[in-house]
This record gives structure tokens, sequence and C-alpha cells, in this order.
């Protein structure tokens, strides 16, 4: 009987040892499965390939296959990091934030292939007879984006871990280089007796009026931009001819295979030295030149150079009304003068 109490007593013992060295175990497993993992993008930003400068803030929109969009701003313009899943994603990433713009408003920001940028109208001028009913759009501020895509997964070649105690950091990190979507548009127009000249001012039709911002195109809608900052230049000095020279900012010409010459109209409103006004109207949509991008993100890419011949721009010799002469002009010193186109 001694020798039975002593076995089972034994028994219990080592059942309990068992019992504990097992707790023990599963609490050491189901530590180990719980340890927590952090996934985590860090977007890296290059401004001086194409910009002119650092802004002083940006915006990331990410488009996940399953995690849908996304978005931040940051003033540190350098760099961001973005708390993420693991999935894949679209990119958008651009200087400022939406609301920092005032001649474009942001539209459609849920998806990436519609979200897209609309110019707004200027609504504080009042227009002349020459101009009547005409709603003029905003020229739009410099605006830089970057699109990439972006497979953020364990067997990524651009994702690295990071392991501590109790956490597993997965990390995406991805170099962006934001290219200018604002172009610049040069005309040049040859004018005949310039010295009748006291002011001019116009406009074109036909840019496009927004930009898609995933789809890197202007917008098939266009508008009506404002032509008011002129430069005036005469041939030599007390020539009669001369230029006048403008440019704007643009989001280019709409994706269109075949252009017309009435895709684009120009118009312009000379105001004479006898306070007359003669406006001229001339379609030149097969005039506008696409220049060659020999440096990738240039901004200039548009110029148009109209002659007299084209433009019928032949001001009459007017007698000055007594209220102000005329223009200030500057000599152009192409050789001694005469009809010469220049590159922009």
């Amino acid at each position: 009987m001694k020798h039975y109490m002593i076995f089972l007593l034994t028994g219990i013992l080592l059942q309990g040892f068992c019992s504990c060295g097992e707790d023990s175990f599963l609490n050491r497993r189901e530590l180990g499965d719980n340890r927590g993992e952090v996934t985590e993008m860090m977007l890296y930003v290059d401004w001086n390939k194409y910009a002119d400068g650092k802004p002083t803030g940006m915006t990331a929109f990410t488009y996940g296959e399953e995690a849908g969009k996304a978005y931040a701003v940051s003033n540190n313009v350098d760099s961001m990091l973005l708390s993420r899943p693991m999935d894949k994603y679209r990119l958008l990433l651009f200087n400022l934030s939406p609301d920092e713009y005032g001649s474009m408003d942001f539209l459609d920001m849920d998806n990436f292939d519609s979200a897209r940028v609309m110019l707004t109208p200027i609504t504080q001028r009042q227009n002349h007879s020459w101009d009547k009913g005409v709603v003029y759009q905003r020229d739009p501020e410099q605006l830089y984006v970057a699109r990439d895509t972006l497979d953020f997964s364990y067997q990524s070649s651009q994702v690295t871990k990071r392991s501590s105690d109790m956490t597993d950091t997965w990390r995406y990190s991805a170099l962006e280089q934001p290219q200018p979507y604002v172009t610049q548009l040069v005309i040049r127009v040859r004018v005949i007796g310039i010295r009748s000249l006291k002011s001019v001012e116009g406009s074109i039709s036909g840019f496009s009026a927004g930009y898609y911002l995933g789809r890197n195109c202007g917008t098939d809608s266009t508008g009506t931009q404002l032509l008011d900052a002129w430069k005036i230049t005469v041939d030599s000095v007390g020539a009669n001819d001369g230029y006048i020279t403008t440019s704007i900012s643009t989001f280019g010409l709409p994706p269109k295979a075949d252009r017309q010459s009435s895709d684009n109209v120009l118009k312009l409103a000379f105001t004479l030295v006898d306070n007359t006004v003669r406006v001229y109207t001339v379609d030149v949509g097969n005039k506008i030149v696409e220049l060659p991008d020999l440096e990738v993100g240039s901004k200039l890419k548009y110029q148009m150079t109209l002659y007299s011949s084209v433009a019928d721009v032949n001001l009459p010799n007017v007698k000055p009304s007594g209220e102000g002469s005329g223009f200030n002009a500057e000599v152009d010193d192409w050789d001694n003068g005469g009809d010469y186109d220049i590159v922009f």
C-alpha cells in the first residue's frame, strides 16, 4: 500500500510538471505567433531634376487594388513616410496641396484614371466690346507631378525588413522625380505700322481646359485664355514696323490626331494712338509649332510666329489724340531689322 501511494504521488507530480511545461510551450508559441507587423512606404522626392526649386509642401495620393485610395500632405518635401498595407498601388505625387491652387480645381481624385485638374474662370475682368460675353480661363500655375506603380509585397526587391523583439517592419522605398505638367506658349506677331499702336490685348482659344493627372494628357474640353501682357519691339531706331510678343502658361493642345486651322483662334484688339480700336481675328491651329523636347521635362513647348501676310495686321497711320502718344518699345537687335523669325 505504501509503495502504491508513492507511485500515485509520483504520477501526479509528473503530470503536473508536464502540464506546466505544455502550458509554457503553448504560451511561448502564442507569443511568437502574435509578433506585430508594420508595413510602410518611404517616398524620396527629387525636385531638382525638373522643377525650378523645391515647393513649400507636397501631396501624395495612393490607389491600392485592395486598399483603395488614401492621401497625405506634408511640409517635408524631401521624403514622405506612409503607413500602407501591402498591395499593388498607383501613385500620384505633386507639389503643394489642392487647396493652395487658385487657378485650378482638383476633381475626381478618388480614381487614378479620372483624377484631373480644371482651370477656373477669371471673374474680376470687365470685358470690352471686342470680347463681350467671353469667359476666360486662368493661366495654370506651375504643377509638377510624379506618377508611379508600386508593387508592395514580400517578394519586391524594393522592400526591406527590419525586426525588433516584438515587431517586424516591412518598408517599400521609391524615388520620385516630379515633372512639369504645365507648358509655355510663345506668340509673336509681325505688325506693320507699329508706331500707330498705343496698346494691345487679345485672346487665344483651343488649348486644354484641364489635365488628367494619372493619364498625363490634356482634356478634350478647351477654353479661351486672355493675352494682356505684350512686349513691343521695333525693327530699328525710328522704324515703323516691328513685333508684338507674349507668352502664357497652358495645359497644352488636346489629344487630337487631326488638327484643323480653326481649332485655335487668335483674336487681337489694337488700340491706336487716336484711341480707335482695330480688331483682327485669325485661325492659327496650323501655325502652332510644337517644339522638340530637347530636355525631358522642358516647360517651353509651343511657339507661334505670324507675319502680316498671315494675320493681315497692317495698322493705319493715325495722329495721336493728345491723351498719350503710344507705347514703350524696344529696338530689335537682329542685324539691321527686317522680317526675322526667332526660336524662343
